[in-house]
């Protein structure tokens, strides 16, 4: 009878763990893919800063007129252009943000495993 318990305290126990680890993996490829978006975007950004000020470094055709609205257009197509130069992407900063980040994380995350142990190894001599 005792068996029969402990088994199936087992296998819910082994089922428990496999559903967290199962919804950890899925938070984590959701927040990886928000950081992974978040760093395109600033790349994106940084580009659209870039071709707005290398544009003003080049002299303005007066033979047509400058209107706002051809400003406007111009503004609007280069953050198009940006955006998909971002998606193919770009020169490269959104990977290498990301893979920085990444590496933040994880050396933020056995830091504190790290600490937590030396709290339990601390805690179980004082027996707390």
């Amino acid at each position: 009878m005792q068996i029969d318990t402990a088994y199936s305290t087992g296998i819910q126990y082994s089922q428990q763990k496999a559903a967290e680890t199962t919804a950890s993996k899925a938070l984590h490829a959701a927040e990886d893919k928000k950081l992974k978006e978040a760093c395109k975007g600033f790349e994106a950004m940084f580009m659209n800063m870039m071709y707005k000020e290398m544009r003003k470094s080049v002299p303005k055709n007066e033979l047509f007129g400058n209107s706002n609205a051809d400003e406007i257009m111009q503004d609007m197509l280069d953050t198009e252009m940006v955006d998909r130069m971002a998606d193919a992407g770009g020169f490269g900063l959104a990977d290498i943000m990301y893979k920085q980040l990444k590496l933040d994380e994880q050396a933020r995350a056995d830091m504190d495993a790290r600490n937590k142990a030396k709290i339990e190894a601390r805690n179980d001599r004082l027996g707390i």
